[in-house]
């Protein structure tokens, strides 16, 4: 979330539009991108989204779409990698695009959350339920799991709590005490003694050096979460080179903002950001690409 906020803000120093949040989504250009949709029991949210990374879960859904009938074959078979480029540069229209919506639209609201989660991962859609807190505690999935944990109050009422995050057979995790009541430990607090560190602390050496200089790091990663981490270990020295496919673009490259909204695959604000500090290398695949990578 940091990573978006702090690379859409980008926009108006890159003279793009500035991305508006709405309720179930975002409004880009004019252009209004859903994320949320009703279905017959509540809210999915649903990655209706395209470019090389989220692109081939669209296809899956529009296929699932054409297959009970709500869309036709031309629908259906839209460049969904490409189709934010098309939007952007005006080969596909928003009235178009608000057609599709739609239909997805019309076809959600046949769907309960259970057959849209069974959906996601039987057909590699990308679709999750909004459930409800009444909902979450009556979860089949959590109870399996053993997940709530019964825990006796003074008062002698018991109250199901959170379990533990994971099992762990040799040092389980200690079940979550009674919620403290208000004021329960305000005069343990504030009789505890004063603490000091165990050990004394010097002052640091005032230093111009980044702590991690001297550190190469070879990054193969691709579109946002590990180029992001990588960004901080630059920011801190460490020398990191970014090796990318020439062949399949880093599904980064299409995102916007872009300089003027002219779409760029080397100008997209969110690429930039996440590889400042870096340096570029192309791989080449397979045979010197092994090679090179073998021999760093």
């Amino acid at each position: 979330m940091n990573q978006c906020t702090q690379s859409n803000s980008l926009a108006t120093p890159l003279g793009a539009t500035p991305p508006t949040r709405l309720a179930g989504g975002v409004e880009l250009g004019g252009i209004r991108i859903q994320v949320m949709w009703p279905c017959l029991d509540g809210f999915a949210s649903v990655s209706f989204l395209f470019g090389p990374a989220f692109g081939p879960f669209t296809s899956n859904l529009m296929n699932w779409v054409c297959e009970e009938g709500f869309c036709d074959e031309a629908t259906r078979d839209k460049d969904w990698v490409e189709y934010a480029m098309m939007l952007i540069d005006g080969r596909e229209s928003a009235e178009e695009y608000q057609r599709v919506k739609d239909i997805l639209t019309a076809f959600f609201a046949t769907k309960t959350k259970a057959e849209l989660l069974e959906a996601a991962m039987k057909r590699r859609v990308l679709i999750t339920p909004v459930t409800t807190t009444e909902e979450v505690v009556n979860s089949e999935q959590l109870d399996f799991r053993g997940y709530w944990e019964s825990v006796t109050h003074d008062d002698g009422s018991t109250v199901h709590y959170p379990g533990a995050f994971a099992k762990f057979a040799e040092t389980p995790l200690q079940v979550l005490a009674e919620a403290p009541r208000l004021g329960e430990h305000t005069v343990q607090v504030l009789n505890e003694p004063d603490r000091s560190a165990d050990i004394a602390i010097s002052e640091p050496t005032a230093s111009t050096a980044l702590p991690l200089k001297g550190v190469k790091v070879l990054d193969f990663m691709w579109a946002m979460a590990g180029p992001a981490a990588s960004r901080v270990l630059a920011d801190y020295g460490a020398e990191i080179v970014r090796v990318e496919s020439a062949n399949k673009l880093d599904a980064v490259r299409s995102l916007s903002p872009f300089p003027a909204d002219v779409a760029d695959p080397d100008k997209s604000g969110i690429y930039h950001n996440m590889n400042a500090g870096k340096r570029g290398l192309p791989s080449i695949w397979p045979s010197r690409g092994l090679l090179m990578s073998y021999g760093t």
